[in-house]
């Protein structure tokens, strides 16, 4: 079972790995899109007769897409930094496990309690 087990955290790691690759990829891969297409409704716009109802909803379009890059980008990085931070956290907790027991805790009926104590 313990084999299953360790295959199985192997596999998820590899996944949660792929994952952050794929969102970084395609948000570079937007972020560099949206810019393409407000190059192009620049383009339009200094053309000799500027087309300003054609490029209005190509710049909605370019904008929305942008952002979508921008938002992938942010996700990834914050997934990086969860991932680091999860490895701290379990080095940490490998290296202090050793040096103190566990201390124990009060546990609480209520999220919150009211009045003195």
């Amino acid at each position: 079972m313990k084999l299953v087990v360790a295959v199985g955290r192997e596999f998820f790691g590899w996944v949660v790995l792929l994952l952050f690759w794929l969102r970084e990829i395609a948000g570079w891969i937007l972020l560099v899109l949206g810019l393409l297409i407000f190059y192009e409704c620049f383009a339009l716009m200094v053309a000799t007769p500027p087309r300003f109802i054609q490029v209005l909803p190509l710049t909605f379009l370019g904008f929305i897409i942008f952002r979508a890059g921008i938002h992938m980008l942010k996700v990834s990085a914050a997934a990086l930094i969860c991932l680091r931070t999860q490895e701290q956290l379990a080095e940490a907790g490998e290296r202090n496990a050793v040096r103190r027991p566990a201390a124990r805790t009060r546990i609480h009926h209520a999220p919150f309690e009211l009045g003195p104590r």
